[in-house]
């Protein structure tokens, strides 16, 4: 897609140093081509985009059904809060399994310490 737009550049760059009508049809062709291919890209990634989200937000089934998806959306979810300790003080909790049930990352865990 990028190189299409790159090479059109370049014929029309030489078209207009060496005037020449076959350098100039060719990179009008070219650039049509990557107007082209630019369009059905974005047009297929902003549908998959689409998709995805409707499935993070629970708006629609995910497309799979070992639940790949589902894992993949909490995998993706906005970060959990986080809260300082105090001295003295354990950390109050606030940790994703209390947002939707999601496992505890290793270093939020309450494990005592070792040694």
């Amino acid at each position: 897609m990028v190189f299409l737009q790159q090479l059109a550049c370049v014929c029309s760059l030489l078209a207009a140093c060496t005037d020449s009508p076959g350098l100039d049809a060719a990179s009008d062709a070219i650039n049509v081509l990557a107007d082209l291919t630019y369009c059905s890209v974005c047009a297929c990634l902003q549908t998959q985009h689409r998709v995805e989200l409707d499935v993070r937000d629970g708006r629609r089934a995910p497309l799979n059904p070992d639940g790949a998806a589902a894992r993949r959306a909490a995998e993706t979810a906005p970060p959990v809060v986080q809260a300082m300790a105090k001295e003295g003080r354990p950390a109050p909790h606030a940790g994703p399994a209390a947002v939707g049930g999601v496992p505890e990352h290793p270093w939020t865990s309450r494990a005592a310490p070792r040694g």
